[in-house]
Parts: structure tokens; C-alpha cells; sequence
């Protein structure tokens, strides 16, 4: 193989590969996903479903903790669960799509 050939199957390759970096991640901010969600579930049984939260808001009180966790996507798809003693009490979605 000559170097020429070899320089354009690397840069082939190479070109291919960053193709596959940029394709963007599958929201999982989804009705499907937010169907899973069940009262009662923890903060991590909620993020093995939906992953880290876009922002999380926390209200610590002597023997009472209350957490707020959002989702939200680039489409503008929203989840809103609220936990108390790391339970999930409420949940709301708002799906563009």
C-alpha cells in the first residue's frame, strides 16, 4: 500500500468516526419515560430511567426533605417531579412533539 493510500484510508476512518461523535444523544425526556416514573420511587430509580436532572432544587427542613428535579430537552420537552424523604409524591410532563 503506498502512502497515499494509506493517508486516505486513516483520513476516511478518521472522518467517519467523528460523524459518529457528533450524532446527538436520544433525549430521554419522553412520554414513554415518564410513564415508567411510579409514586413512591427513589431519586436514583428515577435517574436509572431518566438520567441526571437539568436542575435540581432542594428544600432541607429538620426531619423533612423535599427535592424538586427537572428535565428538560432541547425540543422543549419537560418533566417536573417533586420527592419528599426521597420518595417521589408529584410528577408533570409537557411534550412538544
Amino acid at each position: 500500500m503506498t502512502t497515499r493510500s494509506l493517508i486516505g484510508c486513516l483520513l476516511a476512518i478518521l472522518i467517519g468516526l467523528t460523524g459518529c461523535a457528533e450524532e446527538a444523544e436520544t433525549s430521554r425526556v419522553t412520554q414513554e419515560n415518564f410513564n415508567q416514573l411510579k409514586e413512591g420511587m427513589t431519586t436514583d430509580d428515577v435517574q436509572a430511567i431518566l438520567g441526571e436532572p437539568t436542575e435540581v432544587k432542594r428544600a432541607d427542613i429538620p426531619m423533612v426533605a423535599t427535592a424538586s428535579y427537572r428535565y428538560a430537552d432541547e425540543k422543549n420537552n419537560r418533566i417536573e417531579l417533586t420527592f419528599f424523604n426521597n420518595k417521589l409524591t408529584t410528577k408533570k410532563a409537557s411534550f412538544t412533539d
